[in-house]
């Protein structure tokens, strides 16, 4: 597990790579964390949106993460 320095730092980083500021970096990885663990979600069964929320999303956090789907170019 990163030390809390370098899991701020790397969210830093995202944020500057991507101009998002550092609170819409740090949501999307704790919700990509989220949907890593499981967190009570089944994928196959849930819509991207609704797995988001199940994670503790708010909308605002949702369409940050759609915008970084995009830009980085991979599946939800």
């Amino acid at each position: 597990m990163a030390s809390v320095h370098d899991t701020a730092v790397a969210d830093g980083l995202f944020a500057a790579q991507h101009d998002i500021s550092l609170g819409e970096a740090t949501a999307y990885r704790r919700g990509g964390e989220a949907r890593q663990r499981g967190a009570r979600l089944y994928a196959e069964a849930l819509s991207t949106y609704d797995a988001w929320y199940a994670a503790g999303w708010h909308d605002r956090d949702m369409a940050m993460g759609n915008r970084m789907i995009q830009a980085l170019g991979v599946a939800a």
